[in-house]
């Protein structure tokens, strides 16, 4: 953990693969004494409802007190999440403005949008918040003889006109996912970029959409519901929340 210059901005990251926690609200508070905060905000550029929502708020539960008396979570969604950063950095540079977002907004971005409006030297990285896996799950949109990547591949051939995946936003992690696999097995898939992954599960929970590509905290009580059916987990192994479910390696993906 760490901060540029004088606390320029601050930045919490969620990568994929695996979940781990830090010791945030000691180091935070050492800021926030520093900088005399009453009151401060954590900035999620997604709607309320996603994974990256929920884990910002659990943030701002460990931190409320310890790091300022009051801490608030705003939800600035739009552009696949940009401008959630573009509010962190035209935000003042005293600490009492934060980011919670997935890593690609610094990571992916910068190489697929030909122009951004923000610089890497905007933000200052504080913390990796989380690691998670991404999951490819199918809806009511799609037959339930649709159990394996396999299967969706054949019935997406078949279907071409319904065979659209969802996905957080155009250029995120679960966008380029989606292309990766619909390449690697020689199948045409529309995607369709939602404002975050909230209203994009919500469409495939519909029929409006046949597949999305997210996060497993995204689809995992609608799978255990029995709403959706996770086809495929990425990493090198089994996610534990989803053991039954295969990874995109072990179905010949190796992506």
């Amino acid at each position: 953990m760490h901060a540029r210059g004088k606390f320029r901005r601050s930045f919490l990251k969620a990568a994929a693969l695996g979940l781990v926690g830090g010791a945030l609200p000691g180091a935070f508070s050492r800021i926030a004494r520093a900088q005399g905060l009453e009151t401060a905000k954590i900035i999620v550029g997604f709607p309320p409802g996603g994974t990256t929502d929920i884990m910002a708020r659990k943030v701002a539960d460990k931190l409320r007190g310890a790091y300022a008396r009051a801490l608030i979570v705003e939800n600035r969604p739009g552009a696949g999440g940009q401008l959630g950063v573009v509010a962190l950095k035209d935000a003042p540079a005293d600490g009492s403005v934060m980011l919670l977002t997935p890593s690609s907004m610094l990571s992916i971005y910068p190489y697929t949008y030909r122009k951004l409006q923000y610089a890497l030297e905007d933000v200052a990285p504080v913390s990796l918040a989380m690691y998670t896996h991404h999951v490819l799950s199918v809806g009511p949109a799609v037959p339930g003889s649709v159990q394996t990547l396999k299967d969706f591949f054949a019935w997406a051939k078949a279907n071409p006109d319904k065979a659209a995946y969802g996905s957080p936003g155009a250029g995120s992690m679960p966008h380029l996912i989606g292309v990766l696999v619909a390449k690697a097995s020689g199948t045409e898939l529309r995607h369709v970029p939602y404002r975050g992954s909230a209203p994009g599960i919500q469409d495939m929970l519909g029929g409006q959409i046949a597949s999305f590509a997210g996060l497993v905290g995204d689809v995992l009580a609608h799978s255990k519901a029995g709403k959706v059916r996770v086809l495929a987990v990425s990493g090198a192994e089994r996610n534990a929340f989803l053991p039954a479910v295969p990874t995109l390696r072990e179905q010949g993906m190796s992506v």
